[in-house]
C-alpha cells in the first residue's frame, strides 16, 4: 500500500471514530464512585462505626443526589450515632421523597418521630408500614407504645401490643408495655399475668418485679408485693443500678408504713364493730 492509500485509510478511520459524550461518561463515573462510597458506608455501618459510615454515605450523596438508599442509611446511621433528630428525619424524608414506597424509611422515621415527641406523625408513619407489612411485629409494638403511653389510648394500645405478641410470642418488651397498659386501665390481674411472662422470659428484669409489686399492692397482696420489691432491689444491686435499687428500697419502706396504717385502721374498725355488737347484745 503506497503512502497515498495509507493516508486515505487513515482519513476514513478517523472520520468514523464515534464521539464520546463527556457528560454521560462523567455521570457514569460519578454513579460508579457513589456506589463505591455507599458500599464503604455499608461496611462501616455493619461494623458499628457510624460516624465513618455517615461520612461515606455523604460522599455517595454528593456524587449522586438521587441516591435514596444512601439517604436512608445515613439517616439510620445518624440515629444510631445519636445525632440531631431533625437531621435523621430530614434524611429519611428525602429517601421517601425519592422512593415513596420505601417502607423501611417510614418505619425508622416513625421511631425518630417518637423520640422527637411528634406522636401524630409517628402514628402516620407506623400505620403506613402496617398497611404494607401486616406481619411487622415491631411496628405494632411501637404504634401500641405511642397509643398507650404517649396518647393515653390504653385499649387501642393493648390491641396493637397483643398483635405484636401474637406475631412474636417471646416479645418481652411487648408483654411489659401491655402490662403497664393493663395497670393503667385498672386490670391489675392482667398486668400481673404479663409481668409474670416478662419474668419467665427475662428472670433478671428489675422493672418487671418492681411493677408486679405495685400491682400486688393494689390488690392488697402485701406480702407478695414486698417480696417482689426485695427481688427487684437484689437484682438492681447485682447489676449496680443504684437508682433502681434505691427506688425499690424506698417503696418497701413506704409500703410497710402504709400497710401498718391500713392494718391499724382495719383493727380499729373490727374493735368498733365488736363494741357495737356488744352494746346491741346488752
Amino acid at each position: 500500500m503506497n503512502l497515498t492509500n495509507l493516508l486515505a485509510v487513515s482519513v476514513i478511520i478517523f472520520s468514523f471514530t464515534p464521539q464520546i459524550n463527556t457528560s454521560v461518561l462523567a455521570m457514569e463515573i460519578a454513579q460508579s464512585s457513589a456506589v463505591d462510597y455507599f458500599e464503604q458506608g455499608e461496611e462501616k455501618y455493619e461494623q458499628g462505626s457510624y460516624k465513618k459510615a455517615i461520612g461515606a454515605f455523604t460522599q455517595a450523596i454528593r456524587l449522586n443526589p438521587n441516591y435514596s438508599e444512601a439517604y436512608f442509611y445515613r439517616g439510620v446511621a445518624r440515629y444510631k450515632n445519636q445525632a440531631n433528630l431533625m437531621g435523621v428525619i430530614a434524611d429519611l424524608s428525602q429517601a421517601i421523597t425519592l422512593n415513596p414506597k420505601y417502607i423501611e424509611a417510614y418505619y425508622y422515621r416513625g421511631i425518630a418521630f417518637i423520640d422527637a415527641q411528634a406522636y401524630s406523625q409517628a402514628l402516620e408513619d407506623l400505620t403506613k408500614v402496617l398497611d404494607n407489612d401486616t406481619d411487622n411485629s415491631q411496628a405494632y409494638f411501637y404504634r401500641g407504645l405511642v397509643l398507650s403511653e404517649k396518647l393515653g389510648s390504653h385499649s387501642e394500645g393493648i390491641e396493637d401490643l397483643t398483635t405484636a405478641i401474637e406475631l412474636n410470642p417471646d416479645y418481652t418488651e411487648a408483654y411489659f408495655k401491655r402490662g403497664n397498659a393493663y395497670y393503667q386501665l385498672g386490670d391489675k390481674q392482667a398486668a400481673i399475668s404479663d409481668y409474670n411472662q416478662v419474668i419467665s422470659l427475662q428472670p433478671n428484669s428489675i422493672d418487671a418485679y418492681y411493677n408486679r409489686a405495685l400491682s400486688y399492692y393494689q390488690i392488697q397482696e402485701y406480702a407478695q408485693a414486698i417480696a417482689d420489691l426485695e427481688k427487684s432491689a437484689n437484682i438492681a444491686s447485682e447489676q449496680r443500678e443504684v437508682g433502681k435499687y434505691q427506688r425499690a428500697i424506698n417503696t418497701i419502706i413506704q409500703m410497710q408504713n402504709l400497710s401498718q396504717n391500713i392494718m391499724f385502721i382495719d383493727n380499729n374498725n373490727d374493735l368498733e364493730a365488736n363494741h357495737n355488737d356488744e352494746n346491741k347484745a346488752k
